[in-house]
């Protein structure tokens, strides 16, 4: 029955909701997200962990303290800040409250999605990093399918599939 249980070189299959210490949803996906357990690097190893000898079914609650950096580092490099005005008007409808998102392009192709965190005085401040930063959050983790991972997948050390957590 080992093939029912979260073991090495299995594929995980799990949906999760991240709430704060108070139970308020920072972030749900009920779209299951796979990962090779025990060698994804794109898994959380203390969420890996705590599904380790686990079932279909099985839901686990993972906390995660401020001070693990779990999310990484705030970078200041990825905040921005100017005057309202400035905010190509295309756009300024998208940023007119505080938790709005958008994607940016530069000219080499890269992305970033930002946030805006402030408006005051007729400026606005958008952060690129991390919204779960610097916060005690706890995953709570639902196991949803089980499977035997492949050859290719046990040679890449990642469920072939997109998704994983970190």
């Amino acid at each position: 029955m080992s093939e029912d249980i979260v073991t090495r070189g299995k594929v995980v299959a799990i949906t999760y909701t991240i709430t704060d210490r108070d139970d308020k949803v920072l972030e749900q996906n009920d779209v299951p997200v796979e990962y090779l357990h025990d060698t994804d690097v794109r898994m959380f190893p203390k969420v890996m962990a705590n599904l380790d000898g686990c079932a279909v079914g099985d839901v686990v609650d993972v906390y995660f303290d401020a001070d693990e950096n779990a999310f990484g580092e705030h970078d200041p490099g990825l905040t921005w800040s100017d005057d309202i005005e400035n905010v190509p008007p295309e756009h300024r409808a998208q940023l007119s409250q505080i938790g709005a998102e958008l994607m940016f392009q530069n000219e080499a192709g890269d992305t970033i999605t930002m946030r805006v965190v402030k408006i005051e005085d007729g400026r606005i401040y958008l952060d690129g990093n991390n919204h779960l930063i610097g916060r005690d959050v706890v995953f709570h983790v639902r196991v949803v399918n089980i499977r035997p991972a492949t050859e290719a997948e046990l040679a890449a050390s990642q469920a072939n599939s997109a998704g994983a957590l970190h």
